[in-house]
């Protein structure tokens, strides 16, 4: 009987606390280095798998968790990476925004190393169909397809394997360099303007080859600095191919601040549909993400599991058209302009971005809706609305907005 009631009560403590395990998992140190170090993994309803309260990691398409004593050492280390910092995650949701949606949340399942595509009908993409990299994505709810024997399923979150490629294989939207071609393109074009405008004020007015040898020095510098420029140009392409990375990966089940930005998908998809990647929406993902990670920075630092070059904050990126497309929805300007508003409004900055996502829709651009949604939540959430409106419009005009 004694035994009886120790069992019983044994139990209903696990089923109020949960099972707690100390794990290695990949961490960032307070210098933000990352290393690999031991963290507790709290909420565990499973004794001898990552099957959690919140968070249940799975391999692949499998349907049962990862269990502790996984041989693979590899899939061991994501197992745990990703359940340790998707809960820090959910804790930040919930702990400091008060988030109703991020507390009435499912269960989600976290798929380590899987490579279907996402199929909105079967869930899982057909395994001969492009199988993907390098990557993570966060999965919306879907209806299944119970005719062919599909469930309904909720919210998850893939990780992709690592896969070491060459630049020739990326996309050649790849943003970084979009940005730098065009904005090498601007300033060639407004340096030729500006040569040949001062050349034509020379030859017309009459004194371009009678003001002795300094003139034509002058004159002749003109054509030399627009030939220079024009060179430069024309090989940045080269210059390109010599400096940048030859090869890239991204082992995105272990790079926390991927992680975070994954889970904060989830968390703003109460309005913000996860199936569109914007430049809204990607940046809002990463200012929470650099939120929970208390850092400027995301995925940087971090060459044994990334060789992207990452996101940070770029004080003195202005605004350009570009950044509305969708080609620029990774880029990091968004991410940058969200961490310099915190700053006008201080402490209750992220309850007032979080809010934002209510004021605007997937599709937003940055110059209207998402700056007008800014100034709306402000009216709610700034200590000094009056003023804090004029320093946002002041922050935005210094941005090019």
């Amino acid at each position: 009987m004694k035994l009886s009631l120790f069992f019983l009560s044994v139990t209903l403590c696990f089923q109020t606390y949960g099972f707690e395990i100390d794990k290695r998992v990949v961490a960032r140190t307070e210098e933000f280095d990352a290393k690999i170090v031991t963290r507790r993994l709290m909420d565990l309803e499973s004794v001898d798998s990552y099957d959690g309260k919140y968070f249940k990691i799975v391999y692949k398409k499998n349907k049962e968790a990862i269990r502790f004593d996984e041989n693979d050492g590899n899939i061991q280390l994501k197992a745990a990476t990703t359940y340790y910092h998707l809960n820090k995650a959910r804790r930040y949701f919930v702990e400091v925004l008060n988030s109703d949606f991020v507390k009435s949340l499912p269960k989600t399942i976290i798929r380590i190393d899987i490579l279907n595509k996402y199929s909105e009908l079967g869930h899982f993409a057909n395994d001969n169909l492009d199988p993907q990299f390098n990557n993570a994505l966060s999965i919306p709810t879907g209806l299944g397809y119970p005719e062919r024997g599909i469930k309904p399923w909720n919210n998850e979150i893939w990780f992709r394997p690592s896969k070491r490629i060459h630049v020739s294989e990326l996309s050649s939207s790849n943003s970084e360099e979009l940005q730098m071609k065009t904005i090498f393109k601007r300033y060639r074009n407004q340096t030729h303007m500006v040569s040949f405008k001062n050349f034509l004020s020379k030859l017309l007015l009459g004194d371009a080859w009678s003001g002795g040898d300094s003139t034509v020095s002058n004159v002749m510098r003109l054509a030399g600095t627009s030939l220079f420029i024009e060179g430069i140009y024309r090989s940045t392409g080269i210059a390109m191919e010599l400096f940048k990375q030859k090869y890239y990966r991204l082992d995105s089940a272990l790079v926390p601040e991927v992680i975070y930005h994954e889970y904060a998908h989830v968390a703003l998809s109460d309005y913000l549909a996860i199936t569109h990647s914007t430049p809204v929406n990607e940046g809002l993902a990463d200012y929470f993400a650099g939120k929970i990670a208390n850092s400027k920075e995301l995925a940087t630092r971090i060459k044994d599991y990334n060789l992207f070059s990452g996101k940070k904050v770029r004080k003195k990126q202005m605004y350009r058209h570009q950044f509305e497309s969708q080609d620029y929805a990774n880029a990091d300007f968004v991410f940058g302009l969200l961490y310099e508003t915190e700053k006008v409004i201080g402490n209750k900055g992220p309850v007032m971005l979080y809010n934002v996502r209510t004021m605007i829709e997937t599709d937003s651009s940055i110059r209207n809706q998402l700056l007008e949604g800014i100034l709306a939540s402000c009216r709610q959430y700034c200590p000094i609305p009056g003023l804090n409106h004029i320093q946002l419009l002041k922050l935005f005009h210094y941005r090019g907005i």
